[in-house]
């Protein structure tokens, strides 16, 4: 895929302020990189729009709470991370596994019996 700019501090500042221009110019710009990412990650065509989707419900919900304050952090970066999270979410939804809260997937994990570990 080419190359992206960093996105405009301006488009984030009006997304993030609710400007529905903004938003639209948002998914315009990032919506063809989400479907990319959704179809690497081997979702079906079908499957890759609720996908798209979700990303972006989710970028909505959490858009407000975004911060380019650390070095490194970029919104594309960040909406990567939204949809490589919604990706695992489809695929363990469609495995039936319930979906966890961090607490709850720690929990799940079974601990080890403690053992000595032989020595070679």
């Amino acid at each position: 895929m080419a190359s992206f700019p960093p996105t405009s501090p301006s488009l984030l500042a009006r997304a993030q302020a609710r400007h529905e221009d903004a938003w639209r110019r948002l998914v315009a710009l990032y919506g063809p990189l989400v479907y990319h990412w959704c179809r690497r990650a081997a979702l079906a065509p079908e499957d890759t729009a609720d996908g798209f989707q979700e990303v972006f419900h989710a970028v909505a919900r959490h858009l407000p709470d975004f911060r380019r304050d650390q070095p490194g952090a970029s919104f594309r970066g960040w909406l990567r991370v939204i949809t490589r999270n919604k990706v695992r979410d489809h695929f363990r939804d469609r495995a039936g596994a319930p979906r966890a809260g961090r607490r709850q997937r720690r929990a799940a994990i079974p601990q080890r019996a403690a053992r000595p570990v032989a020595r070679r």
